[in-house]
């Protein structure tokens, strides 16, 4: 690009600064992305407790503004090349725990005020209503983002991507929120949003966004092969301008050579570096060192995620020799059923729950294969992420798990619940273990990454839709012959 073009992402999550999952990861890897590829990069996010308390020294304010009725600070830091702006908001966002739930299944009461706030001073800073410079494109990320261009100018005429992870999650709220989120008079978004006899943030991102992105072309497929995929997930209208560009993860951040979290940083070469990891794994769960294999799971324990179907294998795995670490958090039933089964094979499972990303990144460098017996799954990162560090994935032929796996290349596969297949998946697994094909197999798994050509197809697509917008807005303003 002759001139920098700027970008600015709405994000309710962007590692480092918070996450609970996957989209904060991915957020990153966009917004890095888009910054290698040349744009000028700024990332709105609420300013919850923990970033605030973060905050570095050169952290500014850039000026106030009103968000439904809320007096909102932007704080503005720089970071890794790009501007991050706080929307501190501490009445809505000071809390301690989870980003969006009080407790254990119980959302914050008040969260369609604390997204929409986010949303309005996203939308004051594209209009140019703050000191800070308005974005040649706007790229909101999730339905958390999703109310931003229903706040935009009608003058300001700037291009929308909007990215959804997963289209499971609507943010759905009753209609009577919509007043106090603004949007009485502007009947084409309320229309466009309803769902459910409520309204949602999702659906009107999706009727306002110029372009749509999702994760995986398996995982639109299956979508639209559920019966009321039309009406709940995504009208006719968005899926004409929907695109799929598959999950990638940022070697910037998960790289086995400089991870300073793990006891020894490995590369391709030298995989042998991970004994060391395997040993300090064993040893951070209390279990004696031994060659028998080492399975983990790390995900959010819920039904989606298959782990029902994955405790009533764990019998065949023991017997099969194989040692089983659950590393995760979710659903409290799936939780005590794990911590059974650690109370009735110590030694053989163990369960880590809470965990942090030093216990995953240790977890990914020193087990032999990861299970992911996801009955949905959109693209999935941890897989990707246990194949840059070696540790083979085995996943279900689910979303976007086999856009990501090769089956015998870069993993294995399996049909979602089903026992044999799995099992078959875990002996082809187990019968390489050992020697110079496991080591083979291994270094597929990290070459994958390599080479990535979503890494610039971000960059390429907003490239692509502002000069087709500069273009129209050119011919829009061309006086009459």
């Amino acid at each position: 690009m002759s001139a920098k073009l700027a970008v600015t992402l709405v994000t309710a999550e962007f590692w480092p600064l918070a996450k609970t999952g996957g989209l904060g990861d991915m957020v990153y890897s966009i917004a890095a992305s888009l910054r290698d590829y040349g744009f000028d990069v700024r990332v709105v996010i609420p300013g919850y407790r923990s970033i605030i308390r973060n905050l570095g020294s050169d952290a500014t304010t850039r000026g106030k503004v009103l968000a439904l009725d809320h007096q909102v600070e932007l704080v503005v830091q720089h970071m890794h090349g790009m501007e991050i702006v706080v929307v501190r908001c501490d009445p809505l966002y000071d809390r301690p725990g989870n980003l969006y739930m009080e407790s254990f299944r119980t959302p914050w009461s008040d969260n369609a005020q604390r997204f929409g706030v986010l949303c309005r001073a996203a939308a004051s800073i594209a209009n140019g209503s703050t000191e800070l410079p308005p974005p040649d494109i706007l790229h909101i990320h999730d339905w958390h983002a999703g109310l931003t261009p229903a706040y935009l100018d009608d003058r300001v005429g700037i291009p929308v991507v909007l990215t959804v992870q997963n289209f499971m999650f609507q943010g759905r709220f009753p209609k009577s929120e919509i007043g106090s989120l603004e949007l009485g008079k502007n009947a084409d978004v309320t229309e466009a949003a309803e769902l459910f006899s409520g309204f949602s943030f999702l659906q009107a991102g999706l009727h306002l966004a110029d372009v749509v992105t999702t994760v995986s072309p398996r995982y639109v497929e299956e979508m639209a092969e559920r019966s009321r995929f039309n009406w709940y997930y995504m009208r006719e209208r968005a899926r004409k301008k929907l695109v799929s560009i598959i999950n990638w993860p940022e070697t910037e951040v998960w790289n086995p050579a400089c991870d300073n979290f793990i006891p020894a940083p490995y590369g391709i070469s030298t995989l042998r570096r991970r004994s060391v990891n395997r040993e300090a794994l064993e040893k951070r769960l209390n279990w004696p060192r031994s060659g028998r294999p080492i399975l983990a799971t790390l995900s959010r324990m819920t039904k989606a995620k298959g782990f029902e179907f994955l405790f009533k294998q764990v019998s065949a795995l023991l017997d099969r020799g194989c040692r089983l670490v659950i590393a995760g958090e979710g659903d409290q039933p799936l939780v005590n059923a794990a911590r059974n089964l650690e109370a009735a094979n110590p030694g053989r499972v163990a369960l880590m729950t809470p965990y942090n990303e030093e216990d995953a990144r240790l977890l990914l460098s020193g087990a032999d294969g990861l299970l992911m017996p996801s009955l949905t799954e959109p693209c999935g990162l941890s897989q990707q992420h246990a194949q840059l560090y070696g540790c083979v994935p085995v996943v279900s032929r689910v979303g976007g798990l086999p856009d990501t796996v090769t089956d015998g290349v870069t993993g294995f596969l399996f049909e979602p619940s089903d026992r044999a297949s799995f099992l078959a998946a875990i002996d082809r697994l187990l019968s390489k273990l050992g020697g110079s094909r496991w080591e083979a197999l291994q270094q597929d798994c990290m070459r994958r990454n390599e080479e990535r050509a979503e890494r610039t197809a971000y960059g390429e697509l907003l490239l692509r839709l502002h000069r087709a917008n500069r273009a129209s807005g050119e011919s829009r303003a061309a006086p009459p012959r």
